[in-house]
C-alpha cells in the first residue's frame, strides 16, 4: 500500500511552508502550488476543507504564538479563493479568531 496525502493536507503543508522559506522563489512556488491545487481541483475542495485548513493554521498560531503570520496566511487564502471565484468557500475571520 502507498500512503498519499489528502488534497487538503497538501494545501495545508504548502501554506505552512511558504512563509518560512528564506528564498523568495521557493516561497512564491509554494503559493503558486496552492493556487494550482485549488484551481485544478476546485470541484473537490469544499468549504469544510478550507475551514479545516484554517482551523489547523489557527491552532499553529496559538502553539507558536505567531498569530499575525497565520492570520495573514488565511487572508491570502481567502483572497486567492476570491480570485478563483470560489468566495463561497472562504474562511470567515472574526475578532475572536
Amino acid at each position: 500500500p502507498v500512503k498519499v496525502a489528502r488534497l487538503r493536507d497538501l494545501i495545508l503543508l504548502k501554506l505552512i511552508a511558504a512563509p518560512n522559506r528564506p528564498e523568495m522563489g521557493k516561497r512564491m512556488q509554494d503559493q503558486t502550488d496552492v493556487v494550482r491545487l485549488i484551481e485544478y481541483n476546485h470541484e473537490k475542495i469544499t468549504a469544510a476543507d478550507i475551514a479545516s485548513i484554517c482551523q489547523t493554521l489557527l491552532q499553529q498560531a496559538y502553539m507558536l504564538a505567531d498569530r499575525n503570520k497565520f492570520i495573514q496566511i488565511i487572508q491570502w487564502l481567502n483572497e486567492t479563493l476570491d480570485e478563483l471565484e470560489l468566495s463561497d468557500r472562504k474562511y470567515p475571520l472574526s475578532d475572536q479568531n
